[in-house]
């Protein structure tokens, strides 16, 4: 594994509650669009991480 993926604790100190749930809603609606929204979309994000390069190769072939 990537040491350079890894979020430590201490990367969240000082971090408001807010501040680290924003993204996070914002990642979970991304990933539970339904496949039809793909029909209707100009541009995609595709999150990836965690040894997950899968997701774009995916991203790709669709």
């Amino acid at each position: 594994m990537n040491p350079a993926r890894i979020v430590r604790e201490e990367d969240f100190v000082g971090c408001s509650t807010g501040q680290f749930l924003e993204p996070l809603k914002a990642l979970t609606m991304i990933l539970t669009l339904p496949q039809s929204a793909a029909d209707h979309v100009e541009a995609l994000v595709v999150a990836t991480g965690q040894g997950e390069e899968w997701r774009l190769t995916h991203a790709i072939r669709t």
